[in-house]
Order: structure tokens, then sequence, then C-alpha cells
């Protein structure tokens, strides 16, 4: 799924990227937060919950899987993850050297399993004011 990629590159960038990852003033964070072996990144990067028994999934919407999922989480990748992920991406196929990451990804929106015109499952429907506010919060330098 998209949310699982986006995620992991993501975690990438706060370690090796946390300013990008973070922004100026939460990236010192970023490794500690970033670090496989923490419960925060473990936390995160967590889908068992959410992830369907069995594929293709004909049964649930990407809305209905996206719900299930961990406030937190959702929260991360609405406030924090989303508004940055077309840099995270261009970082993460410079950085590992993995050039076709940029294929999964198209204005911002993922795109490795759902094509760019279905990107609305990517769109906030809950708690926009906090996930603003995160956006906010961590918002590169002007």
């Amino acid at each position: 799924m998209d949310v699982t990629l986006a995620r992991v590159l993501f975690v990438h960038s706060m370690l090796t990227n946390p300013r990008l990852a973070l922004g100026p003033f939460f990236w010192p964070i970023g490794r500690f937060v970033g670090d496989p072996r923490s419960r925060s990144v473990d936390t995160y990067l967590s889908l068992r919950n959410v992830l369907p028994d069995r594929y293709p999934m004909t049964d649930l919407s990407i809305n209905e899987v996206l719900d299930a999922e961990n406030f937190l989480g959702r929260l991360i990748d609405y406030g924090i993850m989303l508004p940055r992920l077309q840099a995270v991406y261009e970082f993460a196929a410079d950085d590992l050297a993995e050039p076709r990451l940029r294929d999964f990804i198209e204005n911002g929106s993922p795109t490795y399993a759902w094509p760019y015109d279905r990107r609305d499952a990517w769109q906030q429907r809950k708690h926009r004011r906090l996930g603003a506010f995160l956006t906010r919060l961590t918002a590169p330098a002007a």
C-alpha cells in the first residue's frame, strides 16, 4: 500500500535528513524517533491492525482501511508527512540511488498502489485543524 512505502521513506528521512522530515524546530529529535529500535517508530510503522487478511481488497475501500488506522499514525501522515512527501520521495530516490521511487509519487500524492486520480484517500477528513496545526508547527523556515 502507498501508506506503507510513504511511511518507510518518511522514517528514512527522519534518520538521514531530519530537517526535511520534521522542520527547523523538531529536527533534533528525528534520529531518536526514527530509530527502528524505538517504540515510536514501531508504533508509527505498524499497520498490523488495519491491513486486510487477504488481497485483493474487494470488500474494503481504501478509506475504510485508512479510517481503521490508529489516530496518531494518521495525524502524523496528514499533518507532518504528507505536506513534504514529494520532497521525501525525491530525497529518498537520490539518497538510496533508486530513481524509480519518483515513479511512485505525483504532485505530492503517492501512486505506488493507487493511481493519481484516486488521491482522495490522502485528503484528511477528520481532525483537520489538528493536522493543519502540526503542518504549521513543522513547516520549513521561510
